[in-house]
């Protein structure tokens, strides 16, 4: 289990793009992670996370404020990184945190199904065949 978990919100914000990942290149790892923290960031922005009393403010940082806000958003960011490996790694754990399947790999959060990943005897070793529907 990954250290930090996410929130219901974050969670089901999470897997549609765990999938994406699950079907990236390699090559494009790097440029998928970049991509989500940004995204991460204007749905949970880290700010009103540190300083909830100035949320949604305006208000210019101090310099000590914005080396806080640069840490903190720099350690978001491995944690982000962290938990999609973790999760990439442990689909079925990551799907099931809440008690049931989420939703699994779709924009608009409906399920969608993959064939079985067969193993000996033609056994879905993966678990990935069926997900249940979000609702």
């Amino acid at each position: 289990m990954p250290r930090w978990q996410p929130t219901r919100d974050q969670h089901a914000w999470l897997m549609p793009r765990l999938s994406k990942f699950q079907r990236l290149p390699f090559s494009k790892d790097k440029v998928f992670r970049v991509q989500l923290h940004k995204d991460w960031l204007e749905d949970w922005p880290e700010r009103d996370a540190l300083w909830p009393d100035l949320a949604g403010q305006a208000l210019a940082l101090t310099e000590h404020q914005q080396h806080e806000l640069d840490s903190a958003e720099a350690a978001l960011e491995q944690t982000l990184k962290e938990w999609i490996s973790w999760a990439w790694l442990n689909p079925r754990r990551a799907r099931k945190m809440y008690g049931r399947s989420g939703c699994c790999g779709t924009d608009d959060g409906h399920c969608q199904i993959y064939p079985p990943f067969p193993g000996p005897k033609g056994v879905d070793i993966l678990g990935l065949a069926v997900f249940q529907t979000c609702s």
